[in-house]
C-alpha cells in the first residue's frame, strides 16, 4: 500500500487543501443531479464520478470522496441491482489497484451505513414504513449489492 501522504509538507499541503474541497462540492453537486436524474443520463454522470474518483493518483489523494459517493449512492433511491450493474461495469477495466481502492470503499460505506442502522434503531422502534411499504435501509441495500457480488463477481 502506498505511504499516505503527512500535512507536514508546506506548499504542497495548501495546494490539496484548497482544491480538494473545491472539487468535492464540484463533485457533490453533479452526485446529487446525477441520483435525480437517474433514468436519463445519472447513470453515466455517476459513474463519470466514481471513474474520476477512483482514477485519482492514491499515494496523494483521500478515499473518502469517493467512499461519501458510495454512501449518497446507498441512500438515494437507486435500487440495490441498479447499483451492482453500475460498480460491476465501472470495476471491469479499471487496473487492479484502483479495483482494491473502489472496493475497499464500497465496504467501508456499507459498514458505516450498517453501524449507523444499529445505532439509530433503537431510537427509530424497528423498520420504517412510506405508504404502507418497508424501507429498506441503505446499510441493508449495501449488504444487498455485496451479497450480489459475491454471487456474481465482476470481471
Amino acid at each position: 500500500m502506498p505511504p499516505r501522504r503527512s500535512g507536514a509538507n508546506g506548499s504542497s499541503a495548501e495546494g490539496v487543501s484548497t482544491s480538494a474541497p473545491l472539487q468535492s462540492e464540484l463533485d457533490s453537486d453533479k452526485l446529487a443531479k446525477g441520483l435525480a436524474s437517474w433514468a436519463t443520463d445519472g447513470r453515466q454522470t455517476v459513474g463519470d464520478i466514481l471513474t474520476a474518483q477512483t482514477s485519482q493518483d492514491l499515494a496523494t489523494t483521500s478515499t473518502i470522496p469517493l467512499s461519501n459517493t458510495l454512501i449518497s449512492l446507498l441512500q438515494s433511491e437507486v435500487t440495490a441491482e441498479e447499483i451492482v450493474k453500475l460498480l460491476s461495469g465501472l470495476a471491469g477495466p479499471l487496473e487492479e489497484e484502483r479495483k482494491e481502492s473502489l472496493w475497499e470503499a464500497f465496504v467501508d460505506a456499507v459498514s458505516v451505513l450498517v453501524d449507523d442502522r444499529d445505532d439509530t434503531g433503537d431510537l427509530r422502534g424497528g423498520e420504517m414504513e412510506v405508504d404502507g411499504q418497508a424501507v429498506v435501509s441503505p446499510g441493508a441495500k449495501g449488504v444487498q449489492v455485496v451479497k450480489a457480488l459475491l454471487v456474481r463477481p465482476p470481471l
